[in-house]
């Protein structure tokens, strides 16, 4: 099988390509020119565009970034009166649906499992995504300037303009889950984003970022003190060296954006420190003492990397007992491998409560640098976690890292989600519990 091949044919050829793509892109062309606005944008035309967009039906990597590249343009335009459609577009383009085409390359790459358990399955894909030569699925220069780009400092990261635009992974009873990189260039919100934003209205978009807020000075010393000398250093080489890796930057733009824009709610949970990966911990852990560490990391500690209401404190106190009642029962000690579980658990679970416990949510996303790999399990978690009607777990895991890098899933990731899957799975009608 020449994978190559393949992903070029599905990246060039998607099986919903727009026929009427020339429609939108002269469309916002025409948003610059005063005189052709008046001629060629009537309501009727741009109830067309919308409708065309609303059917689901996508275009190619290329025609979107042309898009968004115009969509800045006119965003940027001195003439307000060129920008009344704008809000319309970007909700638009939030609402794409990548479902016909993520089963067709999965098909195309996997080939047809009949498998019925969802996670058996998705593990079965994972696996043959792993045996695809690499350098098939992305060149080493390509994947040298993938971890370059929003790694370094000073570097622009764009993921609507670097082959990842976003799409609904899964729709909820409450609302529709986004995968979306983060919606950041040059430390700033997007324009795209923004004006999805102003679209929404008095509806609510939750935006749960999962990069690493916290400070250099911080992760260095937490990796030190919990014994990693290694990882410490190479953070030091990394950050402050050569200048990768950085992704605070990002969490600032978005914290500055949900201070000017209420209906952009924002809460942030850390998937890098040394408590999420259990280092320097015993191998067993009384679970009294592991809940109050848990509790402090979320509530209490400075520079932690959460973003969370202090009055959820009570509320998230309770999770964690909910999750050892039905988890861990009659457990007084937990080992590495089980609190690591119970971490992603207890996330999830806490995720979705902020999620159902918000009136009038219109979106939301889980998202690190680009929704690949941390965005993605979380993602799937959550997905499991509500079990919603529609939607496959193999996809709603694995695609994002294809759909944004042409790779597989890092292994990390995987076998961290893996793990916790399996004990979601195991627990029918959860979503009545939470």
């Amino acid at each position: 099988m020449n994978t190559n091949k393949i992903l070029s044919y599905f990246w060039t050829n998607p099986p919903w390509r727009i026929q009427k793509y020339e429609l939108i892109r002269d469309s916002l062309a025409h948003a610059l020119d005063p005189i052709a606005n008046k001629r060629t944008l009537t309501d009727e035309r741009i109830k067309q565009i919308f409708s065309l967009l609303h059917k689901n039906i996508g275009f190619t990597r290329n025609d979107y970034q042309q898009i968004i590249k115009l969509f800045r343009i006119v965003f940027h335009d001195a003439q307000p009166t060129n920008r009344w459609f704008l809000p319309l577009f970007a909700k638009a383009l939030y609402s794409i649906d990548t479902q016909p085409f993520s089963k067709q390359v999965f098909e195309a790459l996997c080939g047809t499992s009949q498998e019925k358990d969802p996670l058996k399955k998705t593990e079965i894909h994972h696996h043959s995504l792993q045996k695809c030569p690499q350098e098939n699925l992305l060149g080493l220069t390509q994947q040298i300037s993938a971890k370059l780009h929003g790694g370094l400092k000073y570097f622009t990261f764009d993921p609507q303009m670097q082959g990842n635009p976003a799409y609904i992974s899964f729709v909820t009873n409450k609302c529709k889950v986004l995968h979306l990189g983060c919606p950041t260039r040059n430390a700033k919100v997007s324009e795209e984003f923004q004006a999805y934003i102003s679209a929404l209205g008095k509806k609510n978009h939750i935006y749960i970022n999962l990069q690493d807020g916290r400070p250099v000075r911080q992760k260095i010393k937490d990796l030190w003190m919990a014994g990693k000398f290694y990882e410490a250093i190479k953070i030091f080489i990394k950050m402050c060296v050569l200048l990768i890796g950085h992704e605070r930057n990002r969490v600032i733009a978005l914290q500055k954006f949900s201070t000017t824009h209420k209906n952009f709610i924002l809460y942030s949970f850390e998937k890098n420190s040394s408590f999420y990966h259990q280092y320097g911990t015993p191998k067993k852990m009384p679970w009294k003492h592991f809940k109050q560490q848990f509790i402090h990391r979320m509530f209490e500690a400075p520079n932690s990397g959460f973003i969370l209401p202090p009055q959820k404190k009570e509320k998230f106190s309770h999770i964690l007992r909910q999750v050892k009642a039905l988890f861990f029962p009659n457990k007084n000690k937990l080992t590495q491998d089980e609190r690591k579980d119970f971490i992603e658990i207890a996330y999830t679970f806490f995720m979705a409560d902020l999620i159902q416990g918000t009136k009038n949510v219109e979106s939301c996303n889980l998202t690190c640098k680009e929704a690949v790999d941390r965005g993605a399990t979380s993602n799937a978690l959550l997905f499991q976690l509500l079990s919603p009607k529609q939607g496959n777990l193999d996809e709603i895991t694995l695609f994002p890292a294809l759909w944004g890098r042409k790779r597989s899933m890092e292994e990390e990731k995987w076998k961290r989600f893996h793990s916790a899957s399996k004990r979601i799975q195991n627990h029918s009608s959860l979503s009545q519990k939470i």
